[in-house]
C-alpha cells in the first residue's frame, strides 16, 4: 500500500500510520508522474525544486495569466528564500467542470501545490505562502480567501537538477532559514 491515494484532480488521501518520509517520497513520485503525463521529462535522478503546480477550472483567470503568475512566483520565491530563480518551476493544469471539489461540493477556486526544499523556518514558509497568494490574487483578481496553497518540503539531497544534487535550502543564503 502506498502512503497516498490519488483522488480526483490533485486530491490525495493520507493513509493512517504513514510516516512523513514516506509521504514526501510519495508526493515527489506523484509530482514526477503528473508532469510526465503532460509531456515534461525530468532530469534523471530527481525532482526539480521548487515545483509549483497550479490547478484551475476551465476559463479561470489563473489559466489566462499563466506567464504572469509564473514570473511573480519566481520573484517571490527568490526574494523570500534566496534560492536562485533558475530553480523555480511552475506548471498549470486545467480542470474541466466537475473535477474539483471541497467538502464534497464542486468548487471553482484554484489550487496550488508546491514542493520546496526542506529546512526553512515557519516564518519564511509563511512569507512564501502569503507572497504567492498576494501576487496570484493581484494578477487574477481572485480573492485570497478563495485560493488554496499547499507546500510540501523535500530535502535538497532528494533533488537532482541540471546535472547536480541540489544543496540544502540553508546553503542558498541567510534568507533560506529565516
Amino acid at each position: 500500500m502506498t502512503a497516498l491515494t490519488p483522488v480526483g484532480c490533485l486530491g490525495l488521501v493520507l493513509h493512517p500510520r504513514t510516516d512523513a518520509t514516506e509521504v514526501v517520497d510519495e508526493l515527489a513520485r506523484w509530482a514526477r508522474s503528473h508532469r510526465a503525463d503532460r509531456g515534461h521529462v525530468d532530469e534523471p535522478g530527481g525532482t526539480p525544486m521548487p515545483v509549483y503546480e497550479f490547478t484551475a477550472p476551465t476559463g479561470s483567470a489563473t489559466l489566462e495569466h499563466k506567464a504572469e503568475i509564473a514570473r511573480a512566483v519566481t520573484e517571490v520565491h527568490n526574494e523570500v528564500t534566496g534560492a536562485p530563480s533558475r530553480y523555480v518551476h511552475c506548471a498549470f493544469a486545467e480542470a474541466p467542470a466537475g473535477s474539483m471539489f471541497v467538502q464534497g461540493e464542486e468548487t471553482s477556486s484554484p489550487r496550488m501545490m508546491g514542493l520546496i526544499r526542506a529546512g526553512r523556518s515557519e516564518e519564511v514558509r509563511a512569507r512564501l505562502i502569503h507572497g504567492i497568494a498576494d501576487a496570484w490574487s493581484r494578477i487574477t483578481g481572485d480573492p485570497k480567501d478563495e485560493l488554496a496553497i499547499f507546500l510540501y518540503e523535500v530535502p535538497g539531497a532528494n533533488c537532482f537538477e541540471y546535472g547536480s544534487i541540489l544543496p540544502e535550502a540553508s546553503q542558498d543564503s541567510a534568507a533560506a532559514t529565516g
